[in-house]
């Protein structure tokens, strides 16, 4: 009714963003919005930890033989480079390779098939196919790998990521100041910061702000209202054309 479409639907508050290039904002359903005025600043984007092997000339080709280790933790990078890791607080997960998934391909359905929270696949160019393992966001959701070799079979260790090795992206927390206040959080669509209000941060812009408003769209809800009263003028005139004592069926 026009109750429901005035407090829940389109002709509700809705959330604005001054620059829908650097945060988009977006009222979360049944939220009632008012008075909103927040300044954000984004300054750092959530992103994941993102990792590639070196190229190996063929993908279905056997590696090696063992377990490989999968720990989730944090991790500190300079330069691109795993200069420190501390193990979270969850246990490795330890994914068996054998002779039935020691190859690239194999290993790669092995690491997702795990469920450890890192995905696996394989990149390719003319230098060979790689591994490529990425996280999910967030700063505590760095991982490393590690491998422990069969002995007769080893191989695996080519894969090892920790500490020395190189990424191409970071684990780190999306970074947002709300009215000066610097707040972290893993991803970059976020529900909890601003009450009533999702914000899906679209690029890192230090310096600059953004302001957060709620409005109501005006032209929606008198339109809600022209419609409201066209539909009871409507029914109005049909129950008087039934009702007529003259030429209507009721007498």
């Amino acid at each position: 009714g026009l109750n429901t479409l005035a407090t829940g639907g389109t002709a509700s508050a809705q959330a604005t963003s001054s620059n829908t290039n650097i945060v988009r904002a977006t009222a979360i359903a049944g939220a009632r919005l008012s008075g909103i005025s927040t300044q954000l600043e984004v300054r750092q984007l959530a992103q994941a930890q993102a990792t590639a092997s070196a190229p190996l000339a063929d993908r279905t080709a056997a590696i090696g033989t063992g377990t490989l280790s999968l720990q989730l933790g944090t991790a500190t990078t300079t330069n691109g480079v795993i200069t420190g890791f501390t193990a979270g607080s969850t246990a490795a997960v330890d994914i068996t390779i054998d002779g039935s998934n020691s190859s690239l391909e194999g290993i790669a359905a092995a690491i997702n098939s795990a469920g450890a929270g890192v995905t696996a696949t394989i990149i390719s160019d003319s230098a060979g196919a790689r591994l490529a393992l990425k996280g999910a966001t967030g700063e505590a959701q760095a991982f490393t790998l590690t491998a422990t070799e069969d002995v007769g079979a080893e191989g695996l260790a080519a894969l090892n990521i920790g500490v020395g090795s190189t990424v191409g992206t970071a684990a780190q927390d999306a970074i947002v100041a709300v009215d000066g206040t610097a707040l972290k959080r893993s991803t970059n669509s976020i529900s909890d910061l601003v009450d009533g209000v999702r914000l899906d941060l679209v690029a890192a812009s230090v310096g600059t702000t953004v302001s957060l408003t709620s409005s109501t769209p005006t032209d929606s809800l008198g339109q809600v209202v022209n419609d409201y009263i066209a539909a009871f003028n409507n029914l109005q005139s049909k129950l008087r054309a039934q009702t007529t004592a003259v030429v209507g069926p009721v007498r």
